[in-house]
């Protein structure tokens, strides 16, 4: 619960408290004061902050929230990604343990000097050992201090957002609770055959390529059905203002979603668009934090360019976990923009790039170890500094540098192609985030290569090369 203290905000979370200072206008754990203090003044001034390390003394960095607000930390030297919590509690108990040991050495050494004179050397060396387990009890204690005020830190940034978000939906959320208020016999419109804000209708009649038996709510549903009910909302106005939505077609047996679109006039095709979920929580439609990348194609026909987004709701659902059960609402979306590129760009790159990176081969367990990966494809906007596979979640991730003076853009996409040579029929969307190294900024993208094995089936032996390349714009 938070409370105001003369020019200073407390705010209470399970048991820690957390100070906003509107001199430094940074967060700071109240037992850790002079932490974050320290921080803000190295932000402030230009210094880098100071590093975060683990209980092996390796450097850590907060990669990220998930919906809960469970983060996590990347470790640069070995590329693993753990959870928070868990280096935390790993920090405490050896902190724990060196204080015990000080303890115990403390004691002996007040044993030994009450037997022993002043000049005896066994009590020079007691008193080493004793100012060593001190040093190192206080390291493990500010390792841990400095972790926890930055997990604080980070959990209040993901509520600052999720805040912001539902500040973006106020007027929506307002009106559909009292409409559900008023008319508790309610059945929802779908958005996408309601007026969207240009004035036309968001979406044209939905039309199914196919049909499917309805299942009974009791009933255990295959990944991608959740998404198929009725009662799950589609909002594609996010499309607005570069796109109109001419047309929408469910596939129930592909289990995709797609949406038939023509770009406003003077205006150039652009592919930074993303599906996100939303669960039923009254009053407040909470965002689900699961990637759903688009698939895209574009064509002419004789009134001009049709472009053509497709989501893969089996794969979305899939993502999702036991939270699918809960969607209500899923809305077209933008990925944030972000600033061009940095002068420094090239030097940051050639000092970070890890060995993976400059691989061509990745052992998945999924696709055959002789696949060869081609990022080639960044390179007209990026710089490429790590390629790397998580076996639990089954994602390709590439992390990246913008290029100077670049916009970074969403516009790329895998390609995979078989010996010969040839174009598989399968597309490869990419999920975008931001992240941050010690060094600063990062934009991260990745590829779900669970789908990918689940739409090809054994066909994904077949593949022989993976490329990154552009959508192409005509």
């Amino acid at each position: 619960m938070p409370w105001v203290e003369q020019e200073r905000i407390l705010v209470e979370d399970q048991g820690t408290t957390a100070v906003f200072s509107s001199d430094s206008g940074h967060w700071a754990t109240a037992n850790d004061l002079a932490i974050g203090q320290e921080q803000a003044a190295a932000i402030d001034d230009g210094r880098q902050p100071a590093s975060l390390l683990d209980a092996a003394g390796r450097s850590v960095e907060i990669s990220g929230a998930d919906a809960e607000g469970n983060l996590e930390v990347f470790v640069p030297e070995t590329s693993a990604r753990l959870e928070a919590r868990e280096v935390l509690s790993e920090l405490k108990l050896r902190h724990d343990d060196l204080e015990r040991q000080a303890q115990s050495a403390a004691g002996e050494y007040h044993k030994l000097r009450k037997r022993s004179d002043a000049n005896d050397p066994n009590l020079a060396d007691a008193r080493q050992q004793l100012q060593r387990l001190v040093r190192e009890t206080f390291e493990f204690r500010d390792r841990a201090q400095r972790l926890e005020a930055e997990m604080l830190r980070e959990r209040l940034r993901h509520v600052d957002a999720r805040l912001s978000e539902r500040e973006r939906l106020k007027d929506r959320i307002i009106n559909r609770r009292l409409e559900e208020l008023l008319n508790p016999g309610l059945k929802w419109e779908p958005r996408e055959n309601r007026p969207s804000r240009n004035g036309d209708l968001s979406d044209a009649p939905q039309t199914s390529a196919s049909s499917s038996e309805e299942r009974s709510p009791t009933e255990s549903p295959a990944a991608g059905d959740r998404l198929l009910r009725d009662d799950v909302s589609w909002f594609a106005g996010g499309f607005d203002p570069t796109y109109v939505v001419v047309g929408v077609t469910v596939d129930k047996e592909r289990k995709t979603r797609s949406w038939t679109l023509r770009p406003l006039p003077r205006v150039v095709p652009t592919f930074s668009f993303h599906a996100v979920a939303y669960t039923a929580a009254h009053p407040v439609h909470t965002m689900i934090d699961a990637p759903g990348p688009l698939s895209w194609s574009i064509t002419r026909d004789a009134t001009g360019t049709v472009v053509r987004a497709e989501l893969d709701l089996a794969a979305f659902e899939r993502r999702m976990g036991e939270t699918a059960a809960s969607v209500r609402e899923v809305e077209i979306g933008k990925y944030p923009g972000s600033a061009h590129g940095s002068p420094t760009a090239g030097a940051l790159a050639k000092a970070h790039t890890t060995a993976a990176a400059r691989s061509n081969r990745l052992e998945t367990g999924i696709l055959d170890d002789g696949v060869a990966w081609k990022p080639d494809g960044f390179g007209s906007a990026y710089y490429l500094i790590d390629f790397t596979w998580s076996p639990e979640t089954k994602w390709i991730t590439w992390t990246l540098i913008p290029q100077t003076n670049v916009i970074p853009t969403q516009d790329f996409h895998a390609r995979f192609y078989d010996g010969e040579g040839a174009p598989l029929a399968l597309d490869g969307p990419l999920a975008w985030s931001y992240g941050r190294r010690e060094f600063g900024h990062v934009v991260v993208a990745r590829l779900d290569l669970a789908r990918i094995a689940d739409r090809l089936g054994a066909d994904v032996k077949k593949i022989s090369t993976v490329a990154i390349e552009r959508y192409p714009t005509e």
